[in-house]
């Protein structure tokens, strides 16, 4: 998914259609959520197999891809960038719901992760 995919779907929650103001600091947004969710990505690249990531990667401009597993350029990512959307609106209550949204979907993405743990005392 790139930052303007991301950012059109963030623009489709919050019923807005015109993305003009938002193109200039959506880059800058997405770096932010990026930096917010590594932890929660490597996480998920574990649980599927892969190998984690050691560095953030950069976002240079909207059509940069985010390099991020599915689940969370679906669901967490999303309400991440339509709660710095509405930030403009100066509506802190628009601001913490839709905030509130993203922090419980990526509670949801990573709230158990299960492993092999080996008795090393046997």
């Amino acid at each position: 998914m790139t930052v303007n995919e991301l950012l059109a779907k963030a623009l489709k929650l919050l019923f807005e259609t015109d993305d003009g103001e938002y193109k200039q600091v959506a880059a800058g947004f997405a770096q932010e959520l990026m930096q917010e969710t590594f932890a929660a990505n490597n996480l998920l690249r574990k649980q599927a197999g892969k190998e984690e990531l050691t560095e953030l990667p950069i976002i240079e401009n909207l059509e940069s891809e985010i390099p991020w597993e599915q689940p969370l350029l679906l669901t967490a990512l999303p309400y991440g960038m339509a709660s710095r959307i509405v930030y403009d609106d100066m509506d802190m209550d628009k601001v913490v719901y839709w905030h509130n949204r993203y922090i419980e979907a990526l509670s949801e993405l990573t709230w158990s992760y299960a492993e092999r743990i080996e008795d090393i005392y046997r």
